[in-house]
């Protein structure tokens, strides 16, 4: 068997599960949106709360994707 006839596979796998990828990242990144929503809802002195939130948006997404994974 070729080469071709693999990579003809896998370009119709993804082009199947293209709508799935971007439900996906879009989920990641609404999700990665809340985590920075919350870390600027909490008041300075207010939260007892011992969490270290994200303070960036690139590690926002990179936490919600290892939250994911994770699980």
């Amino acid at each position: 068997m070729n080469v071709c006839h693999y990579v003809a596979i896998i370009i119709s796998i993804i082009s199947k599960i293209r709508i799935f990828f971007l439900i996906f990242a879009s989920g990641i990144l609404a999700f990665a949106l809340a985590i920075l929503h919350l870390l600027r809802g909490c008041p300075v002195g207010g939260c007892e709360i011992d969490v270290q939130f994200p303070s960036s948006f690139p590690r926002a997404v990179s936490a919600t994707y290892l939250l994911l994974v994770r699980m």
